[in-house]
């Protein structure tokens, strides 16, 4: 399924959406697969987490909200609109809380507690639901708020989807330097 965000100040974020529904189309395909087994294929499920936890959560959604969702709240769209907005963050926030279950069922798991293999294909169902009535949220929502942007204001949120992205690629090359720094300090 295409997303029906064509924006031109859009980009980033049209193409994370892209992305993430392919991550997703995988979730199912697992689910669908895996369904009946009684084991599960931890390479995938660790995959799928560092995924999420590592760029959905704190990169995507952190850029919608950080950058994105503020603009929005300057302008002078129909409180029903900006409930749509506060229902979307809501959201962000029941996926994080599902990846933090996600990732405390699969340790449950690998120290031996197999009782959780339908928790967490329970919960990677209520990932991949949560997931898709977000991205369908967000694609209704960006035609109602594009009326009320100007030019100006869709460049200054362009440029500041850029930036976010300039910023986060510094802090992940910081955190490699440092990291690679301690691992030296404790060669010597």
């Amino acid at each position: 399924m295409d997303t029906i965000i064509k924006d031109d100040y859009l980009p980033i974020i049209r193409d994370d959406h892209l992305m993430v529904r392919h991550i997703f189309r995988y979730l199912i395909n697992y689910l669908y697969e895996h369904k009946e087994n009684d084991h599960l294929d931890m390479d995938f499920i660790n995959a799928i987490i560092i995924f999420l936890d590592t760029y959905l959560i704190p990169v995507h959604f952190k850029r919608e909200e950080e950058v994105l969702f503020k603009e929005f709240e300057d302008l002078s769209i129909p409180i029903y609109v900006q409930s749509e907005i506060k229902n979307i963050i809501h959201r962000h926030m029941t996926i994080s809380n599902f990846v933090s279950e996600l990732s405390l069922l699969r340790r449950q798991y690998e120290t031996g507690s197999n009782s959780k293999i339908n928790e967490i294909h329970s919960i990677m169902g209520l990932l991949t639901l949560s997931f898709n009535k977000l991205v369908i949220e967000q694609e209704k929502l960006f035609p109602k708020i594009d009326q009320y942007l100007t030019d100006l204001l869709k460049e200054k949120i362009k440029n500041g989807l850029n930036k976010f992205n300039e910023n986060i690629i510094i802090q992940m090359v910081q955190q490699h330097i440092i990291e690679a720094y301690k691992k030296y300090d404790n060669h010597q």
